[in-house]
């Protein structure tokens, strides 16, 4: 695998994470319930492969932001494959989160997150 995406750095990793309807919302409700919060977005590697190809696209992963401050990556939902598929999953893992709390007490929350791989012109 080659480093770096060519597409300005942290710009890649757009950091978007949706409730996948588990319960939890995507911001504060009622002041008792909290979504996990973004710290950090590592920039996702190119592969080879893709940058050979000028595949562009975004990579979406279903996660769980764990109670623990672990992220656990459970399924790719949509791939670009030449490699981008895992180096999106190598990225994830690399997220800094605050965590999601209910009534206070840290929870795990089920998301979707979408890298974007993207060739600087």
């Amino acid at each position: 695998m080659g480093t770096g995406n060519g597409s300005g750095g942290a710009q890649s990793l757009r950091g978007t994470v949706a409730s996948d309807g588990s319960g939890m919302s995507a911001s504060a409700t009622g002041g008792t319930n909290t979504s996990v919060d973004i710290l950090y977005e590592p920039s996702p590697a190119y592969s080879n492969e893709a940058r050979t190809l000028k595949t562009e696209g975004d990579v979406v992963l279903e996660v769980i932001f764990l109670a623990s401050g672990q992220l656990q990556v459970t399924r790719v939902v949509s791939g670009l494959g030449h490699g981008l598929d895992e180096a999106a999953i190598q990225a994830a893992k690399q997220i800094r989160f605050r965590l999601a709390k209910r009534d206070g007490q840290p929870v795990d929350f089920p998301a979707h997150v979408r890298i974007e791989f993207r060739l600087s012109k």
